[in-house]
């Protein structure tokens, strides 16, 4: 499969752009939750998202990869 250097280029701006998005988003969403809920609250928001982080550590692990390589996945 050959891919010209414009695309790849092009591909690579889009991702950096995703990624930068979203942690733009994530930043601002900080700042409302600690504006707006108090400092035990915000300790619970933080501790919710910390391990909702390690979740996605296993979820995408590939599983979902494995079981679309598959032919059978039923059993």
């Amino acid at each position: 499969m050959k891919f010209s250097k414009h695309a790849i280029f092009t591909n690579m701006i889009w991702r950096f752009l995703e990624r930068t998005g979203a942690q733009v988003v994530v930043l601002i969403v900080s700042i409302v939750l600690a504006r707006l809920l108090s400092p035990e609250d915000y300790g619970t928001v933080a501790l919710v998202s910390v391990f909702i982080s390690i979740m996605n550590v296993f979820v995408d692990s590939g599983l979902g990869t494995a079981l679309v390589q598959k032919k059978n996945a039923d059993n």
